[in-house]
């Protein structure tokens, strides 16, 4: 899954693809001042780096305000905009071991499920 190809897939399968990636890594991608990263030291992502190239993220730099001009541009459905920025804050302001139990909330507020291998 990439950010091009973002509006042919369902919220759902976004949610699986990113929270499963980030389950998977058990690691936040981060700066050593604690700033989340894109693409992180050690092949480490956030949820959006999940769906950017390095080449994408070197041409839109590292912060996450890119989100709405992503939307802007057309590129990132605004749904789709509003679950990404909801887990990473989940990536960003909660410790790993806490994770599971705040995608399950995200999963609610989006009307999704938890499914998957990690989430076992």
């Amino acid at each position: 899954m990439n950010i091009e190809a973002l509006s042919a897939h369902s919220a759902q399968e976004v949610f699986d693809y990113i929270v499963g990636a980030l389950l998977k890594q058990k690691a936040k991608s981060q700066s050593a001042d604690k700033c989340g990263l894109l693409h992180g030291p050690n092949g480490l992502k956030c949820p959006g780096g999940w769906l950017l190239s390095k080449p994408q993220v070197k041409d839109i730099g590292e912060r996450y305000a890119i989100w709405s001009q992503l939307v802007s541009a057309g590129l990132v459905p605004h749904d789709h905009c509003n679950l990404i920025q909801d887990l990473q804050r989940v990536h960003d302001l909660m410790p790993v071991y806490k994770w599971r139990e705040n995608f399950k909330r995200v999963a609610d507020k989006h009307g999704l499920q938890l499914r998957g291998k990690y989430y076992n």
